[in-house]
C-alpha cells in the first residue's frame, strides 16, 4: 500500500508546478496507468508490485509524457479538453435526454439557444450528467454554464472524516434529505442568497447561491468510479455556486452552475433563463 501511494504522490509532485500545462484529466489518465492496486478509484484491481517495479513504471510514464509534450513548458495544441460534437440528443436546437438512454434516465427537454453548446454522456460527460455551456468551444478555460446530475443513489462526502484523495469512497455517506442544506452546513461556506423557492418545468424546488472555500469534492454519483469535480488533487478551488434541487416524480435532480465568485451573480439570470425552458414530459 505504501509503495502505491509513494508512486502516485511522486508522479503528482513531478507535475504539480504547472497545472495549466498538464490538465488534471491528463494527470489522472497517467496515474490510472500505474500498475498498482487502485483503492476505490477503479472497479478493477492490479496486483501490487514491488517498489522497484513501481519506480520503473514511473520512469516509463515520464518518458511517454516527454514524447507527447505533457511536461511543463510544452503545451498541447489546440486543447485536450472534451470537444463538443453533434448529438442525436439535440434536434432543432432542443436537447431531449430520451436519446441518451441509460446514460441519463430522466426525460428532459431543454432549448439550447444560439451561442450555447452541450457536453453529453458518455463521450464528453460522466453518465447521469450533462452540461450546457457558453464560451470558445476550443478553449475550456472560457466555458461556463449549468450542469445537471441525477443523484438517486449518490453519496456526499462526510465532513467529519479526514480528506485522503487516495482513499476516497470510504469518506462518502448516503445522500442527504437536502443537498442545499448539506452544502450550507459545511465549514467556510457563505450563503449569498436563499434557499428560496423555484419552479422548473412545473416542478417545485429550491435554489441557493453560495461561496465556497477550497474544498474537496462533495458528490459521488451512483455506479461512478470516482468523485465529481476536484481534479487529480481532490480539491475544488474557491468559487461561487448556484444550486437548484428538484424531485421529479421521485427522481432527485441537482442543477449546478459553478463560476468565479465575482462573475456568477451577473450570469445567474442567463442560467435561470435556460432553466425556464426545461420541460419534463
Amino acid at each position: 500500500m505504501t509503495a502505491e501511494r509513494d508512486a502516485e504522490r511522486a508522479l503528482r509532485a513531478l507535475f504539480a508546478d504547472d497545472a495549466d500545462t498538464l490538465p488534471d484529466r491528463v494527470l489522472d489518465a497517467v496515474v490510472a496507468e500505474l500498475p498498482t492496486t487502485r483503492q476505490q478509484r477503479r472497479t478493477w484491481q492490479w496486483p501490487v508490485l514491488p517498489r522497484l517495479a513501481v519506480a520503473f513504471a514511473i520512469v516509463v510514464l515520464i518518458a511517454l509524457a516527454l514524447t507527447f509534450g505533457l511536461l511543463p513548458g510544452r503545451r498541447l495544441a489546440p486543447t485536450v479538453s472534451p470537444t463538443p460534437v453533434p448529438s442525436a440528443a439535440v434536434v432543432d436546437g432542443v436537447l431531449d435526454t430520451a436519446a441518451l438512454g441509460k446514460d441519463f434516465t430522466l426525460r428532459m427537454r431543454m432549448p439550447i439557444p444560439a451561442g450555447w453548446f452541450t457536453l453529453l454522456p458518455p463521450t464528453n460527460a460522466p453518465p447521469r450528467t450533462f452540461n450546457v455551456l457558453q464560451g470558445d468551444q476550443n478553449d475550456d478555460s472560457t466555458w461556463w454554464g449549468p450542469g445537471a446530475m441525477l443523484v438517486d443513489g449518490a453519496m456526499v462526502r462526510d465532513p467529519a472524516k479526514p480528506v485522503d484523495p487516495l482513499d476516497t469512497k470510504s469518506a462518502f455517506v448516503p445522500w442527504p434529505a437536502s443537498y442545499l442544506d448539506y452544502m450550507k452546513s459545511l465549514d467556510g461556506v457563505e450563503v449569498i442568497d436563499g434557499p428560496s423557492p423555484i419552479t422548473v418545468g412545473g416542478i417545485d424546488g429550491r435554489a441557493m447561491t453560495i461561496k465556497t472555500p477550497p474544498m474537496p469534492p462533495t458528490v459521488w454519483l451512483k455506479d461512478d468510479s470516482t468523485w465529481i469535480g476536484g481534479g487529480s488533487r481532490g480539491v475544488d478551488p474557491a468559487m461561487g455556486r448556484y444550486l437548484v434541487e428538484l424531485n421529479v416524480n421521485g427522481t432527485p435532480l441537482i442543477i449546478e452552475y459553478d463560476d468565479d465568485a465575482a462573475k456568477i451573480g451577473s450570469r445567474i439570470p442567463q442560467v435561470e433563463a435556460l432553466l425556464a425552458g426545461i420541460q419534463f414530459p
